[in-house]
């Protein structure tokens, strides 16, 4: 099983986006295909203006597009006795419980918010509303784990 493992009883599984993971692999997948395609086709047309520098800009380009959208597929959110990593789409935060007050995920969120002790917030990608049911669970997960773990050591 993918994703969180909150559901088979282990609350230090990892928290991962089932929805959006399959969307950004689809669209990874979608960009190396029709961008190569491209890069191949368009030359064959016998388009004047197009040079064998031009199918390598556009095949890179295809490859930049699926670099980005692998970076969303690999959102996820670790939890461990010590803390928890936070791998988003640009930055990974490793963070004690200790540093954690709370875990928001009100109605308008697209995802879990944490708010820190030092007044910062950290979204947690890795729960996505578009998981449903499955996202207000493992939202849910993680704040009986902020609650247990995070006070406990204050």
């Amino acid at each position: 099983m993918t994703g969180g493992s909150g559901a088979a009883g282990d609350p230090f599984g990892p928290f991962v986006p089932r929805r959006g993971r399959r969307v950004a692999t689809g669209f990874a997948v979608g960009a190396l295909v029709v961008f190569g395609v491209l890069a191949m086709a368009l030359p064959a047309t016998g388009y004047r203006g197009w040079s064998v520098g031009d199918s390598l800009l556009m095949a890179g380009f295809g490859v930049l597009v699926a670099v980005v959208m692998w970076r969303f597929a690999a959102i996820r959110a670790v939890p461990s006795r010590e803390g928890l990593v936070v791998r988003n789409v640009a930055v990974t935060r490793r963070l004690t419980w200790a540093e954690i007050e709370a875990v928001r995920f009100a109605n308008g969120d697209a995802w879990a918010w944490l708010d820190l002790v030092d007044g910062d917030q950290v979204a947690v990608m890795a729960i996505q509303r578009s998981d449903g049911a499955r996202a207000l669970a493992e939202a849910s997960r993680l704040a009986a784990l902020v609650q247990g773990l995070g006070t406990a050591r204050r």
